[in-house]
């Protein structure tokens, strides 16, 4: 699972909210334009980090976890709403992802073309 299925299963099972989440990436900006009410639920930290910005993330993690009430049984329009909210957020994330996978291999194979090209020219 990636970190955005952990987090929706999480959600999901009222016994486990209690949990705190910090998120790691290097792409903060990405995850805050896709999913922004997100962050009250976990705290998150760009790589590259600093030991005490990540001491400092799981303190404020504990803190938003404990101020989560674990809920007897979440109504099922409610649960649905935002499990539904949570699955179209990861299908964009992932849709993202592919994206930039993409933008990544055609940089790598024009970088090999260049390259190739300059100990063409050196020869």
């Amino acid at each position: 699972m990636n970190g955005w299925e952990v987090v929706q299963k999480i959600r999901s099972q009222p016994q486990l909210q209690a949990i705190p989440i910090v998120m790691m990436s290097g792409r903060k900006e990405d995850v805050e334009q896709t999913a922004p009410e997100l962050f009250q639920y976990f705290e998150f930290v760009s790589k590259p980090f600093e030991q005490g910005i990540l001491m400092e993330a799981i303190r404020s993690a504990m803190t938003k976890a404990k101020s989560r009430q674990p809920a007897a049984k979440p109504a099922a329009p409610a649960g649905a709403s935002d499990l539904q909210t949570l699955k179209l957020t990861v299908a964009k994330l992932q849709q993202h992802n592919a994206k930039l996978q993409a933008e990544v291999d055609g940089l790598k194979k024009q970088m090999t073309q260049l390259v190739t090209f300059v100990r063409q020219k050196l020869k």
